[in-house]
This record gives C-alpha cells, sequence and structure tokens, in this order.
C-alpha cells in the first residue's frame, strides 16, 4: 500500500464530508476502497454521536447550560466518559476498515474538531421544540391564572354586593352590636361567600394547597371579613350621627344654616352637598347673590344651582386625569361661620384612600381636616382643581363611643368623576384641564377664593 493511500484523510469516510472520486477509488492497507471503508465505519461514527449528543440533551442542567451556550463545553467530559463504549468500537471500527491506530488519529483529530457542530445538529431541533413546548405550557398557565383571578374578582365583587346589602338594611338596628351585624350578614351571604372561596382555591397557585389549609385560610379570610364588615358599621353609624350633627351645627344667628358651594361655569351653575340646602326655603342666599335648585341627586349628595346674572367671570375646572392616593388636596369652605370667621378657610392633607366607605368608590377619603360647613365646598389638588367635593367627617364622639378610640383624619369627598358624570347626565355645562403645574397653598386659596362661595339658608322650609 502506498503512502499516499495510508495518509488519505480519514475525515472522507463521514456522511457529511465530500470526497474526490480518485479519493474513493483508492484502497487502504484493509484492502477496502474508501467508499467500502466509508460505508463500515459511518453508523458507528452516529451511533458515538448520537449518545453523545443524548446524554448531553438529557441532562438535569441542559435547559440553563443550552439558553446559556455553553452546554458543550461543560458537558463534553462526561457525555464522552458515558458513551466510552460506543466511541470503543467506532475506534476498533477505523482500526479494521482503515488500518491500525487510524481510530486514536481519527477520533482526536477529524472527528473531535467537527463533534461540536455534529452535536449541535441533533441538540438543537430538540432543544428549540422542548423551549417552545415550555413556552407554550407557561403561557397556558399564566392564562388559566389570569382566568382565575378575574373569575375571583367577579365572586369578589358579588360576595361584597351582598355583604353590603345586607349591612344596609340592617345596620341603624341600634340594639345590634357591629359584630352581630357583620355576622348576621355573612350567614345571609352564605352562597355568595361560598362561590367566592370555591373560585379563589381554584386559582394555580393555591388549588395545591392541603385541603387542611384550605380550611385554616378560609376562617382566616372569614374572620377577616367580619371584621371588616363591623368597622364599617361602626363607620357609617358615625358618619349617620355626624350627618345630623353637623346639620344642627351649621345654624347661623338668623336661624338659617350654612353651608360652603363653587361657581362651574360661566352661566352661573353652583354644585353643593344636597344636604346643605334640603332645609332651605327659596330663594337660597349665596355670597354672590341668590340661587335656585336647578337638578339634584340625593342618592350621591348632590345638588346643582343657579346664581342668574352672575357677573363673576371665574369658575373652577373640574380633573380630567387619574387621582392617585398619597396626593396633596386643600379643603375649601366656610366652617363654623360666626364663631372661626366669616372668610374662606383652607386646610391642607393628602388623599388617604381612593373609595368610601364598604369600598364606595363614589368617594375618596382625605386627612384634609373640614368641620361643619364645610360641606359642599371643594377639595383642590395641588393645581388648584376640583378632584372632589367636601361631604362628610367621622364624629368624634359618636366612634368614640362606638369603636373605643377617637378618629384620626377620617374625612370623605364626593369624586370628580361622580359630579362630572351627574352633570353630563344633567346637560350642565362645565371644564375639564388636566395637570400641568403645582401651586403653594397660598396660590390655591388665592384662585380659589375667586369660586367657592358660602350658602346661608335664611329660612328652613315648612
Amino acid at each position: 500500500m502506498s503512502k499516499v493511500s495510508k495518509s488519505l484523510k480519514p475525515i472522507c469516510i463521514f456522511v457529511f464530508m465530500f470526497c474526490s472520486n480518485s479519493a474513493f477509488a483508492q484502497t487502504h492497507p484493509s484492502g477496502l476502497t474508501e467508499a467500502q471503508a466509508r460505508k463500515a465505519v459511518v453508523p458507528f461514527a452516529s451511533q458515538a454521536t448520537d449518545c453523545i449528543a443524548n446524554f448531553m440533551i438529557s441532562h438535569p442542567q441542559i435547559d440553563n447550560l443550552y439558553a446559556n451556550g455553553n452546554y458543550f463545553n461543560i458537558l463534553f467530559t462526561p457525555a464522552v466518559n458515558s458513551c466510552n463504549p460506543q466511541i470503543s468500537i467506532l475506534r476498533n471500527a477505523l482500526d479494521v476498515n482503515y488500518y491500525k491506530g487510524h481510530g486514536n488519529e481519527f477520533l482526536t483529530g477529524a472527528y473531535l474538531n467537527d463533534l461540536p457542530r455534529a452535536v449541535e445538529k441533533r441538540v438543537a431541533p430538540v432543544m428549540q421544540q422542548r423551549i417552545a413546548a415550555k413556552r407554550n405550557q407557561e403561557n397556558y398557565a399564566k392564562q388559566l391564572e389570569s382566568e382565575a383571578e378575574q373569575k375571583t374578582k367577579e365572586k369578589n365583587k358579588i360576595r361584597w354586593a351582598c355583604l353590603n346589602e345586607n349591612i344596609a338594611k340592617t345596620y341603624t338596628q341600634s340594639q345590634e352590636t357591629a359584630k352581630s351585624i357583620a355576622s348576621a350578614a355573612i350567614s345571609n351571604c352564605n352562597s355568595e361567600m361560598n362561590g367566592f372561596y370555591t373560585a379563589f382555591f381554584l386559582e394555580p397557585k393555591l388549588s395545591s394547597l392541603s385541603q387542611a389549609d384550605k380550611i385554616d385560610v378560609r376562617n382566616k379570610l372569614t374572620e377577616s371579613t367580619a371584621e371588616e364588615l363591623a368597622a364599617s358599621v361602626i363607620q357609617i353609624r358615625a358618619i349617620d350621627a355626624n350627618a345630623s350633627n353637623s346639620k344642627k351645627t351649621e345654624k347661623v344667628e338668623s336661624g338659617g344654616y350654612s353651608g360652603s358651594a363653587f361657581v362651574i361655569n360661566s352661566q352661573g351653575h353652583v354644585v353643593t352637598n344636597h344636604h346643605v340646602i334640603e332645609k332651605c326655603a327659596p330663594p337660597i342666599s349665596t355670597t354672590l347673590g341668590e340661587a335656585k335648585i336647578v337638578a339634584e341627586d340625593k342618592s350621591n349628595d348632590i345638588a346643582i344651582l343657579k346664581i342668574e346674572n352672575l357677573k363673576s367671570a371665574n369658575y373652577a375646572y373640574f380633573r380630567s386625569s387619574n387621582l392617585n392616593m398619597g396626593e396633596e388636596v386643600y379643603a375649601l369652605g366656610f366652617p363654623l361661620s360666626g364663631i372661626l370667621n366669616n372668610g374662606l378657610n383652607i386646610t391642607d392633607g393628602k388623599i388617604s384612600s381612593l373609595s368610601g366607605i364598604n369600598n364606595n368608590t363614589n368617594y375618596l377619603q382625605m386627612t384634609a381636616p373640614i368641620q361643619p360647613g364645610n360641606s359642599g365646598g371643594p377639595l383642590l389638588d395641588a393645581s388648584g382643581q376640583i378632584v372632589g367635593m367636601v361631604s362628610a367627617k367621622l364624629d368624634d364622639l359618636n366612634t368614640l363611643q362606638k369603636a373605643g378610640s377617637l378618629p384620626q383624619n377620617i374625612n370623605y369627598a364626593l369624586r370628580n368623576d361622580v359630579m362630572t358624570g351627574i352633570l353630563k347626565n344633567k346637560d350642565i355645562p362645565f371644564n375639564t384641564a388636566n395637570r400641568y403645574w403645582t401651586k403653594d397653598a397660598t396660590g390655591i386659596a388665592k384662585s380659589a377664593k375667586e369660586f367657592t362661595i358660602q350658602i346661608i339658608c335664611s329660612a328652613a322650609k315648612k
């Protein structure tokens, strides 16, 4: 056998390489032509490469290693050790079908150089399919989780609607304690409560809980619900008592009642609380002239007045952007008229909640101090725009009697979006603005003074 024949590039034996016709025609020391030797060796080479690739694919860390692009270098040595029988068979086949010693030469040369490409060709399709399947599974899991959470939210709304309705029907029964009313509401809404818990525990993140854990979680949630309901009863009773007390303390020397309001357009329309004017006999006096009632919404405690021939061109703007907890706000009005002073007063605070009692989203809770006489006045943001109308506060003494502690800065205002919705429905024009810049308290008071007015009912309805 010639030197040329013996040194024929061994890489020609693999299916992924091409050899010239002359190379295929040459014979090796084994007596086989290149084509014959190649045909005999290729199956063993494929088995060795398949073994290495399959080892890497089945390795526990392959997902992370493949994602990082370093799987081959890290898994090469353990894969070769695991596939040593197949590699030994390939080595022997090369020695037999070419010449002795050719196995080691080829395995440490051409085979090793091309092995990363050959393994990647086998690993990549499997991993890509696995990644796609995992992604689809994750997306499906997220979809199920989202659907389950939405179902829970829907059921939660249903149960709270039932609970609030039951409280509304029974909280005035003074002989019943707040805890008793809360317990009765939960009992009456048993079906709605069960519907919520069923949906809640079907959420993927909770479905794996044991039955004992589910019972424990349910009991704690029910206790929490009862406490929240009892607190709501106490707050509602306190506000009801305060509403009654505030009408008494808003009396002025003439025997009538006073409150606050604000102008909303150049046509003379004025917004205030309904409870401010509900006992007023017409005409209603304001600091800008006499007014008449043009629209009412008792359920939302809002009344819309109109001052004829209003000379002032200044009016308030309703904020058009969303409200946020923690925002600074200013309450303006004429509290305790005749006791404090007869002029406009301003206090500041923050929005402490975007809903009122019993999660009533028609109201917001704020910390700006208010007194009887503030009712109907504007609640402004740091740009001087309307974010609410001062409506109620918790009565200190009443809350102390009911809850055993004094309330701290718990006051409520009808939200701006509720007012604008009512104004639209009544076809009463108003103006909105975005929050572009902020003012200090002095600037707020100066601008608000132009559209905040006092209402004085000099006589009561008979």
